[in-house]
């Protein structure tokens, strides 16, 4: 399945309404966009809700794994009897570039099931780190990316020789493909729920510039969101 071929399957499904995308631009249309606060907590109790709220925030982004759909609702019950709005879930760390295939099926398995908590949930959002890249790596001052914007995959990470670095650029293009090749498995399953894929490459060594992430651009905006850590680096600084 090809970029535009993607979008289309996405499109059709109804995957998410409101995002950015290149139709709206066309047309010349304004967002009225209104900024919500928002606190990160592992679950959604009494205790947790009032503190939020006599914080002065409207809403919760929460962490905690191994919820289930019973624990899910009564959360958000819990959240919408103060006041609150569940905007996200948080702790969807995958597996998708593991060597294992069972493995990689499995990480699909559990990040279905967190789409669905989110739903039960009341959240809009579920946030996927889609995996993990490691290996010799520039340094964060170094890096210098140069890769196909078509299949996204990384010619070169530095300028001038790259040899040092090639089992890394094999990974992260690996890593690429198999994020595409899962994402494409979760859409269907966000579509029907009514929940946006939000990935994330917070300190996974992977997609370490904004553009590099072929996710970004309008076409894929238009049917799940990104959130682009500016620390895509473990332990590196800010990119």
């Amino acid at each position: 399945m090809n970029r535009r071929d993607f979008l289309k399957a996405a499109a059709a499904a109804g995957i998410v309404a409101g995002l950015p995308s290149a139709a709206r631009g066309a047309t010349g249309g304004t967002f009225k966009t209104k900024l919500e606060k928002a606190l990160i907590a592992q679950v959604a109790d009494d205790v947790t809700c009032e503190r939020i709220v006599k914080a002065g925030f409207s809403g919760v982004e929460l962490t905690k794994k191994g919820v289930t759909f019973k624990q899910a609702i009564e959360g958000r019950r819990t959240a919408e009897k103060h006041g609150l709005r569940i905007h996200s879930l948080m702790s969807g760390g995958a597996d998708f570039n593991n060597p294992d295939p069972d493995a990689r099926k499995r990480s699909l398995d559990v990040m279905t099931e967190r789409i669905q908590v989110a739903a039960a949930s009341g959240a809009s959002t579920m946030l996927l780190v889609p995996c993990r890249v490691n290996g010799q790596m520039p340094a964060p001052t170094q890096f210098s990316i140069d890769f196909d914007p078509q299949t996204l995959h990384v010619r070169t990470v530095v300028k001038g020789g790259n040899a040092p670095f090639s089992a890394y650029i094999d990974a992260q293009n690996r890593s690429t493909n198999l994020t595409r090749e899962f994402v494409e498995k979760l859409i269907p399953v966000a579509a029907r729920e009514g929940v946006i894929i939000a990935l994330e490459n917070v300190w996974d060594n992977l997609w370490v510039t904004i553009e590099e992430n072929g996710y970004s651009d309008a076409e894929y905006s238009a049917i799940m969101d990104r959130f682009f850590a500016g620390q895509a680096l473990a332990g590196g600084s800010t990119s």
